[in-house]
């Protein structure tokens, strides 16, 4: 059995299938998550370990991201660092939003600031 397995049943094995095709280091993907924190925008969403995060994948890593922009995160997944809780609520609408649209071929920025209009009627909530 492997460590993924032992560690997230399931989800760890996809991670293995996943990531060979997108050619990640499962083990690195493996140590990035901290837990999960439930599902959005059709994804999961795994509080990760953003520290290890900037220095093992990406250096602008900043507080969360996905599959269909950060290459180095399995598909099916949302990253984001642990917040409080009202703030990791506002990070994950913002980043399960924007993914939905870039899987409907919007790009980047177009998602990014639609995104960042939905986090903002959040926090004014």
């Amino acid at each position: 059995m492997s460590r993924l397995y032992k560690r997230y049943g399931r989800a760890g094995v996809e991670c293995q299938r996943n990531c060979r095709e997108r050619h990640i280091d499962p083990a690195k993907v493996a140590r990035a998550k901290i837990r999960r924190h439930g599902t959005a925008g059709g994804a999961q969403v795994w509080i990760i370990d953003g520290g290890y995060v900037r220095s093992a994948f990406d250096i602008e890593f900043a507080l969360g991201s996905h599959d269909a922009h950060s290459k180095f995160i399995p598909p099916g997944e949302i990253w984001v660092e642990d917040l409080a809780p009202a703030d990791l609520r506002a990070l994950i609408a913002h980043e399960g939003h924007e993914r939905q649209l870039m899987l409907k071929g919007a790009t980047y920025a177009k998602a990014h600031a639609s995104a960042n209009r939905v986090e903002a009627k959040l926090r004014r909530k």
